[in-house]
């Protein structure tokens, strides 16, 4: 019952939306993604949390996050919505996203090769004759870079009370995203701070991939390019709005 009594805290304490990361579609890919053997566990706290959370009546959108691109298939995915729908009820939905490196904190691309493995659809002789592709220069890495979305989504807090201005770096590798703590500001002064403004101004000029840890990062790609550029840029404004 430890994700049903969990439901019920988030319940009353009136959030609005709540994200479930359960990301795999079975337990051996679970252990392969995250290293633990806790699938089965974290299936049955999501779908009581998802329960209790129906249960107490609230208008609350339960997201349940599966990974998509070279980590699951169609097949995979549709058979993790099956599973699921049943369970929904009013407040769940399926979040399909794409998988990053987190800020360069793990080998995405050796992760995605060993799904594609475990479904039969790359061997070792047919990867191994795979020559690698070209590194694609600094000034094309650049043009093909837009604002990041991760920066612009609501306010994250470390276990440590740091304030970060994404959820894609760790507590340990905040680097220049580390705008202070809530033991010495108020929360929203701090994202209402100068710091953050800055860093809000260098994503919309796609300066922030200059930065650490965003220079090794590659989550602006899951999301789609919804910015416009300014035409009239350098003249006024910022590159992207």
């Amino acid at each position: 019952m430890i994700g049903y009594e969990f439901g019920q805290k988030l319940a009353e304490a009136g959030i609005n939306t709540l994200t479930i990361s359960l990301n795999a579609t079975s337990a051996e890919q679970y252990e392969r993604i995250n290293n633990s053997k806790g699938y089965d566990r974290a299936v049955k706290n999501a779908e009581d949390c998802l329960k209790a959370i129906n249960d107490s009546g609230r208008e609350i959108i339960v997201f349940l996050r599966v990974l998509t691109g070279k980590i699951n298939s169609k097949e995979q995915v549709k058979a993790f919505r099956d599973f699921w729908a049943p369970r929904l009820g009013t407040c769940g939905v399926i979040a399909e996203a794409e998988f990053v490196n987190w800020a360069g904190s793990i080998d995405a691309t050796a992760i995605e090769e060993k799904e594609r493995e475990a479904r039969g659809e790359v061997s070792d002789a047919s990867r191994n004759s795979i020559e690698p592709a070209a590194k694609p220069s600094k000034k094309s890495h650049k043009a093909r870079r837009y604002p990041c979305y991760s920066l612009f989504v609501p306010h994250y807090l470390s276990r440590e009370g740091n304030a970060i201005s994404c959820c894609m770096v760790s507590p340990a590798e905040q680097g220049d995203l580390y705008l202070g703590n809530i033991a010495d500001e108020a929360i929203w002064d701090l994202y209402e701070s100068d710091r953050a403004k800055e860093l809000w101004r260098k994503n919309l000029n796609c300066e922030i991939y200059k930065m650490n840890p965003c220079d090794k990062c590659n989550s602006w790609q899951a999301y789609p390019n919804i910015w416009q550029r300014n035409p009239f840029y350098p003249l006024f404004g910022t590159k992207w709005v």
